[in-house]
């Protein structure tokens, strides 16, 4: 593993080369990293925690992938995934520093495909909604208590919100991270694909 903060341009650029130093090469970048915000109203909010959540999502996202293009164009083939949110579509009230920063995220995806697709990169994006983990649980445990209800009942009132009535796990994201890995997605890029 390579410890990188992504708001440090120059650490971005050393993770890059590292790994290319380490394997001789570089095919995929799969943007993962994010802050959620501060969960305020915007009328409450501090412009400097917004500018916080912008630098890891938008600006930390785009300094990675600039440091890895030269290296994923290289091989003519290369891959950027942003994981993304489906937050952009399906806005809440206080989550606006999150769904600003997702929201610039998802135009720059498409810009990104068309930019790089002459080096024959693909730039694809993966919006999942509630990805279910330790954090997730936590934090419907929270609501739970908070409103006197149980967690299977907050848990059955987010997923109802779904079509599959379920909420994914990280290891459900991951497998259209891989389509878009792999050669199977060889003509897509610039695309959104919603996984919730």
């Amino acid at each position: 593993p390579v410890v990188c903060d992504i708001a440090d341009e120059a650490a971005c650029q050393a993770a890059a080369d590292q790994v290319v130093d380490e394997y001789g090469r570089l095919d995929v970048l799969v943007n993962n990293a994010f802050d959620g915000g501060d969960a305020k109203a915007f009328m409450d909010a501090d412009m400097d925690r917004w500018r916080q959540t912008m630098e890891v999502n938008l600006f930390g996202s785009l300094a990675m992938t600039r440091a890895c293009v030269p290296h994923l164009g290289a091989n003519g083939d290369g891959r950027v995934i942003m994981i993304n949110s489906m937050s952009v579509q399906r806005i809440q009230p206080r989550w606006g520093a999150y769904v600003a920063s997702k929201g610039a995220l998802a135009s720059v995806t498409k810009n990104l495909a068309l930019e790089l697709g002459a080096q024959g990169s693909r730039v694809n994006a993966i919006h999942p909604g509630y990805i279910y983990g330790d954090s997730v649980e936590w934090y419907f445990n929270h609501l739970a208590e908070k409103q006197g209800i149980s967690f299977q009942e907050v848990y059955d009132e987010v997923a109802s919100e779904t079509c599959l009535r379920y909420l994914p796990h990280s290891e459900e994201i991951a497998g259209t991270a891989v389509y878009f890995a792999s050669p199977l997605a060889k003509p897509v890029t610039g695309q959104m694909i919603g996984v919730n």
